[in-house]
């Protein structure tokens, strides 16, 4: 259908009939739908072309094209450049910059709009609601969880969606579980977010349960689902329960799915190893994948290995090259030292020989990745925190000349 449109204005401009004001929205909206950048781009120009560079629904248009397309600069520059900022510009840029990763710009932006006489509506909640659940800000978010209940939004379904999710990333699993029985028929990312926030915070069983649930509903799980689901059975820790999931990923179209097998290892061998460290008790999860078929072309070399670690892991994840059989002459292994320690260099990690016959560097192993991990949770809290943004604190160097400031998210 949008491919459709785009061909009628292709014909429309080759019939010598020029666009106006309400040609371009349907366009852009159809260019949106299609996420094609290239012919963004070019309709971009035509707007320009035409004389509706100032037109502030031709550009809240473009300012949603470019944040869907995942082109969160170009939104910027055309938001910047309206003069008349409408709750859509404003909905369009926040949600633009939540949806792509930006949280934090996403509340710098909702906090200079409470700056404005612009109003809340429910579209723009919803994008601030999920900014605040990617940043694990209960507080706030209860603050505005108040604000949608004073502006009579609490029925709303995708504010009841964002809300069930928020609650549950902030472990509030019981009031997450209240909303997500307020809604008659839940759509899967409700179901994902009730059982993710289950399997996150202890409730493991609760989230079996609710996946059975799931489907006996006839709901077709998808592939965040099956993963959060293949997290509670881990933690379960039943045998019957992990040979069930096994069999239902194996019979599903997710049996191929390297997000969904890679969760598998949670059940495949799974153990917890506690240890003292900096007078703390830490929890170390481990997983074992060695011997296991699915996995070989993985394990059996070290390069793939670190390839699937920058694809599919946090960019400062914490990484460690590990060899064992160090008792035995090194003339017998299948890799000596300085190839393993040249391959650590490469890659800039640590590199540790360990003998599990006589104990060699194995304490030493597990303190070196437990003091990585902590200092990096460190820095990250460190660096992150003075970030925070208060819907209840307006920022005051972005009021200047619009007016008194909001005391409240809500505005009176």
């Amino acid at each position: 259908m949008f491919r459709d449109a785009i061909e009628m204005y292709r014909s429309m401009r080759w019939a010598g009939v020029n666009p106006d004001s309400f040609t371009f929205p349907y366009v852009l909206k159809a260019c949106t739908e299609l996420l094609d950048f290239g012919l963004s781009r070019l309709v971009h120009g035509q707007v320009f072309r035409h004389g509706f560079g100032l037109d502030v629904f031709v550009q809240n248009g473009l300012v949603a094209l470019y944040a869907k397309c995942g082109r969160i600069g170009n939104a910027k520059v055309v938001f910047d450049g309206l003069y008349d900022r409408t709750i859509v510009s404003w909905t369009s840029i926040i949600s633009g910059l939540a949806q792509n990763g930006e949280a934090m710009e996403a509340l710098r932006m909702f906090s200079q709009m409470r700056n404005t006489d612009v109003k809340l509506d429910w579209i723009t909640l919803v994008s601030i609601i999920r900014a605040y659940t990617d940043v694990d800000d209960l507080e706030q978010g209860k603050t505005l969880h108040g604000c949608v209940i004073k502006m009579g939004l609490e029925d709303e379904p995708d504010l009841l969606i964002s809300l069930t999710a928020f609650y549950a990333k902030c472990g509030q699993v019981t009031v997450a579980r209240s909303f997500f029985d307020q809604m008659e028929t839940p759509n899967v990312i409700m179901w994902n977010a009730m059982i993710s926030g289950y399997a996150k915070n202890g409730h493991a069983e609760e989230a079996v349960q609710l996946f059975r649930d799931m489907i006996s509903r006839n709901v077709r799980p998808d592939s965040v689902t099956v993963r959060s689901m293949v997290l509670a059975c881990a933690q379960v820790g039943s045998l019957e329960l992990a040979q069930w999931m096994d069999d239902y990923v194996r019979k599903s179209k997710y049996g191929g799915d390297i997000f969904v097998n890679t969760a598998l290892i949670d059940i495949i061998d799974f153990k917890i190893r506690t240890i003292e460290l900096d007078g703390k008790r830490i929890k170390l999860q481990i997983w074992d994948t060695a011997g296991q078929e699915r996995f070989r072309t993985i394990t059996t070399d070290i390069r793939n290995w670190i390839r699937n670690i920058e694809q599919h892991a946090s960019d400062n994840v914490n990484k460690i090259l590990v060899g064992n059989k160090a008792d035995m002459d090194e003339s017998k292994r299948a890799v000596p030292t300085s190839r393993g320690q040249a391959l650590a260099d490469e890659y800039g990690i640590k590199f540790f020989e360990t003998s599990a016959k006589t104990n060699m560097n194995v304490e030493e192993v597990f303190f070196s990745i437990a003091k990585d991990i902590k200092q990096r949770l460190a820095d990250t809290d460190s660096k992150a925190e003075p970030q925070t943004i208060k819907i209840n604190q307006p920022d005051k160097s972005a009021s200047g000349s619009q007016g008194g400031q909001k005391s409240a998210c809500c505005g009176s």
